[in-house]
């Protein structure tokens, strides 16, 4: 009967989504196919589920009825509209191709990882969707935080800003409060995927959470082929997909669950959207991935104002991409207000820190002369634009936007690459290469001319976006060291686009009319993929992540539902903290055991009547403190976790297992 219900709630999910995307696509005076309908409901779900969650309101049904009111409106509006005309048949084989490719992919990436304990962030996002289906808030409800005088709340929840300008971090894993007494506390991370998460554990509970990572890829890889068929053609198509799914970092964010892939689905999306000649849905979507990662909404500004200018586009299709960008990034954008944001207080970190390191610099520069030196050649500059303007002859006006906006593009990027140290591109190419395969590389650099000059405006967008993204992050992914990592960054625009690139260019060769390139084309397509496929078949078999959801709830039924839970700092990494408190209900902290921080902590907290426990290693000493009782709990049992491990440099290739020794003690007052 369960999985009947699963099942029912599944199908109505779906269809209500699919026909809410019909109905909007139909009133906006097109003639929707099935992704039309599927992206159009993604977009509306997606928005509606996500202000909801913000609003403390979520659940499936207030989901469904507006969803379900919005689809009559704009069934309403869409009686009144002739459709465009129906597709080609070419273009019905391309879009039949492209769906298929995108199901065969959810099927390659699954199952899904079980990231519910020492997955980094992605035990946040899996985390905090099961919470939102659980409460209907994003924010999660605390009672410790307020008991903690000044001096104590200081010790235990540090500063993610510097000179202790917050956000606070309540929970190691993800968890950040606004200020050190206050009463909630929100996931650090984008919302959308928690989103997704916690409609599917509403759907299917929590078992069902990480499946958002294969449905996400799955999306990802029908938009992208469905673009590079639409504007190349099938041939294209299917090696663009050939090389991009034989990716492994593709493979491995399809079972991992993290915001890359839903970010990848709405930008390529909003690209499906620009080439069939919608730029107002396109900016629709390209507003909607920044809810899954930000800067995304930053990088489609700026390759919005380079496209603008190099581009001859219509006024009117540029005010629409531009108006929907804004339009839908404000609405999304109501999501984070009022939530502590820990990305603009690394940025803040950033830039302090840069401006404290050219401080030192600058009094030797003032004394000999370099400083005054730069100033005087400072006007130059304009002069330098004034001599580049003239020599590019034609329209004056549109030659003064175009230097500008390249210049302030240019400076940007500049400017970013220089808030860190330890810049190292030649090492972050090779990665790229690692990824893709050097010929693989090699093809996509050839290739994105080809796009540029044979896709269209469409196409150009889309050259533009993934060179800017790439000069962003080449210098400095701004990740850990570790390559299947730094992946993420280029995981949304640069791997897509250097794979259609790939598929553009040797699907030219596919379509030649001489043997010799036909034959040249395929046989480079085949080369490529076969090279990216040795990581992921080595990964394919190894269980990674294995058991954790059994594991933490069995710990979390060894305690009671209104306990207060302290877990040892050295079981941080693990974040068995997250899924007990998000999860299953159980508030928790996280503090190194011994220190007079952490006996005062306890003190307090047993002070309230409450049950307390201490979660510690097995292995370790039963704990003492004056005035304080600590009985271990029976019936606890160890944790073994599978993790991934390899060189920095190259993908995950040996399995790492990793004990967990949990001993769990009832803390009481003996005063």
């Amino acid at each position: 009967m369960i999985e009947i219900a699963i099942a029912v709630r599944a199908a109505v999910l779906l269809a209500l989504l699919v026909i809410s995307g019909g109905a909007l696509a139909r009133a906006g005076g097109r003639r929707a196919d099935v992704f039309d309908a599927v992206w159009c409901g993604l977009a509306l779900v997606s928005l509606v589920g996500t202000l909801l969650a913000r609003a403390g309101q979520f659940s499936l049904l207030s989901l469904g009825v507006i969803v379900g009111c919005v689809a009559v409106v704009g069934y309403v509006i869409g009686r009144g509209r002739a459709p465009t005309a129906a597709p080609a048949p070419r273009m019905s084989r391309i879009r039949a191709f492209a769906a298929v490719a995108g199901f065969a992919t959810a099927l390659w990436a699954s199952p899904p990882y079980e990231t519910f304990m020492a997955a980094a962030d992605s035990t946040m996002y899996v985390n905090a969707g099961v919470h939102l289906a659980r409460t209907g808030s994003y924010e999660v409800p605390g009672t410790i935080a307020p008991l903690l005088d000044p001096a104590l709340a200081k010790a235990v929840f540090a500063s993610v800003g510097r000179l202790d300008q917050g956000p606070y971090i309540r929970l190691p894993g993800g968890l950040l409060m606004t200020r050190r007494d206050a009463t909630t506390a929100a996931p650090a991370f984008f919302p959308l995927v928690s989103t997704w998460t916690g409609i599917l554990t509403a759907v299917g509970g929590p078992a069902f959470a990480p499946a958002v990572a294969p449905l996400a890829m799955g999306l990802a890889v029908w938009a992208l082929t469905l673009f590079a068929g639409e504007t190349f053609g099938l041939a294209s198509a299917a090696i663009t997909a050939l090389v991009f799914v034989g990716n492994f970092a593709v493979w491995w964010f399809g079972r991992f669950t993290m915001s890359e892939p839903l970010t990848i689905a709405f930008v390529w999306g909003a690209l499906v959207f620009l080439g069939r000649g919608a730029p107002g849905a396109a900016g629709i979507m390209l507003a909607l991935a920044s809810l899954a990662r930000a800067e995304t909404l930053v990088f489609a500004v700026m390759a919005l104002a380079w496209w603008a200018v190099w581009v001859p586009v219509r006024a009117r299709d540029l005010g629409l991409l531009a108006g929907g960008l804004v339009m839908t990034g404000l609405i999304a954008g109501m999501s984070a207000v009022g939530m502590p944001n820990h990305h603009l207080a690394y940025l803040w970190n950033d830039v302090s820190m840069m401006l404290v390191r050219w401080m030192f610099p600058l009094a030797p520069a003032l004394a000999d002369g370099r400083f005054a030196t730069v100033v005087a050649l400072l006007p130059m500059i304009p002069l330098l634009l004034v001599i580049g303007i003239l020599a590019m002859g034609g329209d004056t006006t549109r030659n003064i936007a175009r230097v500008l906006v390249t210049a302030a593009i240019v400076l940007a990027v500049v400017a970013y690459a220089r808030l860190f140290l330890g810049l190292d591109t030649v090492r972050h190419v090779r990665w790229l290469a690692t990824s893709m395969s050097p010929l693989g590389l090699l093809c996509a650099v050839v290739g994105l001319g080809f796009v540029w000059s044979r896709g269209g405006p469409a196409g150009r967008f889309a050259v533009a976006l993934t060179i800017i993204v790439a000069a962003v992050f080449l210098p400095s992914p701004r990740v850990s060291a570790y390559q299947p990592w730094a992946m993420r960054r280029y995981l949304p625009v640069v791997l897509p686009g250097l794979a259609l690139a790939t598929g553009a260019v040797l699907g030219a060769c596919f379509q030649s009319p001489r043997r010799w390139l036909q034959g040249a084309g395929v046989a480079l397509a085949l080369t490529t993929v076969a090279l990216q496929l040795p990581p992921t078949l080595v990964s394919r078999r190894a269980g990674y992540f294995v058991g954790t959801l059994e594991g933490v709830t069995h710990l979390a039924q060894q305690i009671p539902e209104n306990a207060l839970v302290v877990v040892d700092g050295s079981f941080a990494d693990l974040q068995l903290q997250v899924p007990l408190w998000l999860m299953f209900g159980r508030e928790s902290i996280a503090a190194d055991g011994g220190g007079p921080a952490w006996r005062a902590l306890l003190t307090a907290l047993v002070a309230t009547g409450r049950p307390v426990y201490w979660v510690q290693n097995r292995f370790a000493p039963a704990p003492t403190g004056p005035g304080m009782a600590f009985a271990p709990v029976q019936g606890t049992r160890d944790i073994t976790v599978v993790l991934p491990d390899s060189p920095i440099d190259v993908p995950p290739a040996a399995v790492m297992r990793r004990l967990v020794p949990i001993g769990v003690y009832g803390v009481t007052s003996t005063g």
